[in-house]
């Protein structure tokens, strides 16, 4: 364009689209979903298959640990943003 007029902006750096960025916050809330609910579901699933009882509540105390790093991971990561 001739004027100074363009989609790029003039940092340097780009612009991101808000449904992308929905899309970002989409996959973050899920991958904390699935790694909380995923072992215990894995726990509870040999469970019924090896006729245990505690495989479930190993399963959520990890999928609690393991959802609370990556959040932890994640604050970090975008606090340097």
């Amino acid at each position: 364009m001739s004027n100074n007029q363009s989609d790029e902006p003039n940092d340097g750096e780009f612009q991101v689209h808000p449904i992308g960025r929905a899309a970002e916050w989409v996959s973050r809330v899920l991958t904390v979903v699935i790694l909380m609910v995923g072992p215990g579901l894995l726990g509870n699933w040999l469970d019924e298959k090896l006729g245990t009882s505690f495989l479930v509540l190993l399963g959520f105390v990890f999928g609690l640990i393991a959802g609370i790093y990556y959040l932890l991971v994640l604050t970090k990561v975008i606090k340097k943003r």
